[in-house]
């Protein structure tokens, strides 16, 4: 009689679909969020609109940046951590800015002027890209990617990409 059994892991699997699909529901929930509460203190923005400027100006730089260090560094990285590791630094910066919706929300309840929310915002945003710039980078580092190397990968293909978007969609909305 054999009386061997089998056990299950209870550790996570870090490359779990299910995880990731929570990271892509937090991402694009948090960023549809922040970008309807920029809606309350523009008056020309709508709720939708602003969530979708945000959502698809952020989805198009993070495309850019994943396609382009993949192609960098397929033999040094596998798909499968990239789309880890891009997933973890998305949700590190949404969770900053689902803060900022909070703000925004908080802000227009006191009747702030929306002049006096502009630099709460940027700094809010500028927190969020520092952090997870910092996340990217370590990460990248691991793999043997040099910090320069995807610090520039970051500045051009998400920053600058990215300012691009919000202001070639913030046209079209």
């Amino acid at each position: 009689m054999n009386t061997t059994t089998t056990s299950t892991s209870t550790t996570t699997n870090p490359y779990s679909y299910l995880l990731w699909i929570g990271y892509l529901i937090l991402a694009i929930g948090g960023s549809a969020l922040y970008g309807a509460s920029l809606s309350l203190h523009f008056e020309h923005w709508s709720f939708d609109l602003g969530a979708y400027w945000v959502i698809i100006s952020a989805s198009c730089s993070w495309i850019l940046l994943f396609g382009t260090t993949y192609l960098i560094g397929y033999k040094k990285i596998s798909l499968r951590w990239l789309i880890q590791i891009s997933l973890e630094t998305v949700v590190y910066g949404v969770t900053v800015l689902i803060a900022a919706s909070l703000v925004n929300l908080i802000a227009k309840g006191l009747h702030f002027p929306s002049l006096l929310m502009v630099t709460p915002n940027i700094l809010l945003v500028l927190f969020s890209n520092i952090l997870m710039a910092d996340h990217y980078i370590g990460e990248m580092k691991t793999q043997h990617f040099s910090p320069p190397l995807s610090l520039l990968l970051w500045l051009t293909l998400l920053d600058g990409f990215g300012i691009f978007f919000l202001y070639f969609f913030g046209k079209m909305f």
